[in-house]
């Protein structure tokens, strides 16, 4: 071996130490810990529990920070910009499939902008109505809206967001005859159908759940094809439209692209413990959810075929990007 290539060998050697000292100091500070929605929100409730779990597995802080608006957009896209340090992670759900289908020029792609750590868990989600809804069934729901001659409206976390498309899927099926009201997250919606001030709400079971069983919403239908063991004594929507396809909303762990390989194992295997914990899983149940917990190539191979599914699911319904 001559000089030449004994110092490059060595000085790629050295280079590798230099990458890889970053990773193996990780973390030593706090970590922050994104949701794209208001507090309050299932989301936001799983990301606080999974956040303070994360503590015990890291050795340091997880701080949430909730960055809500445009469906989830504002709050991923600051991720996607952020440093690949490890200190900035994503708690990424379905909201951003959609974001990403509907937007002419989105401000991040799912598939390259960022880094996969683990998906979480998915769940159905639920229609409601007030409580003294002249529609008791699901039903009767289609009926009334197809029959009315009054403009009728749905809730949901926001334009772009998953309740939205499987709103917009449903007044598509039911002719068109609903206004969608966004709000800056499903606790904000669910708020609004108490008050009166919507009709229905499509929305994720964490934030309506408590609502339908004290009695102050009624649950018509769950997105998935069959019955949810969260709500049992609640029929799919597909019971009464033979053609509605399972929908569902889903959550995981994203960082920015570059993250190094090393760090993302790491949240990986952080991840995959805390979603063992008892508290998380008893959570994630009551929310309607099945847990997961893959690897960094389960969640991107998922986020691929969500975006193929979610473009059929957009175009049947009439979204076109805006």
């Amino acid at each position: 071996m001559n000089r030449i290539a004994a110092i490059a060998i060595a000085l790629a050697g050295w280079l590798g130490l230099v990458a890889a000292a970053p990773a193996q100091e990780w973390p030593k500070q706090p970590i922050s810990l994104v949701v794209s929605f208001a507090p309050g929100g299932s989301t936001d409730i799983m990301a606080r529990l999974i956040a303070s779990k994360l503590k015990g597995e890291l050795g340091q802080p997880v701080i949430v920070i909730n960055r809500a608006g445009a469906g989830g957009a504002i709050g991923a896209g600051s991720v996607a910009k952020a440093a690949p340090d490890g200190y900035t992670l994503l708690l990424v759900t379905a909201s951003a499939t959609l974001n990403q289908v509907l937007s002419k020029n989105p401000p991040f792609n799912l598939l390259t902008d960022f880094a996969p750590v683990t998906q979480i868990a998915y769940q159905p989600m639920v229609l409601v109505v007030q409580k003294d809804f002249p529609a008791k069934t699901m039903a009767e729901f289609v009926a009334y809206v197809r029959g009315s001659s009054k403009p009728m409206n749905y809730g949901s976390a926001g334009t772009g967001s998953t309740p939205h498309l499987a709103g917009a899927l449903l007044n598509y099926m039911l002719g068109e005859k609903m206004v969608h009201v966004p709000y800056k997250g499903g606790s904000e919606a669910a708020v609004a159908l108490l008050g009166k001030q919507v009709d229905s709400v499509m929305s994720a079971f964490g934030e309506v759940v408590p609502h339908i069983k004290s009695g102050e919403m009624r649950a018509l239908g769950v997105t998935t094809l069959s019955r949810s063991a969260a709500l049992p004594e609640v029929p799919s929507i597909a019971a009464v439209l033979p053609e509605w396809p399972e929908t569902t909303t889903w959550h995981g762990v994203m960082a920015p692209a570059k993250t190094p390989p090393e760090i993302v194992a790491r949240l990986n295997a952080a991840m995959r413990a805390v979603l063992k914990d008892a508290e998380v899983q008893a959570l994630i149940a009551n929310l309607g959810g099945t847990v997961v917990a893959g690897s960094a190539d389960d969640l991107q191979r998922m986020v691929a075929a969500d975006i193929e599914r979610v473009t059929r699911m957009a175009k049947l319904a009439g979204l076109t990007p805006q």
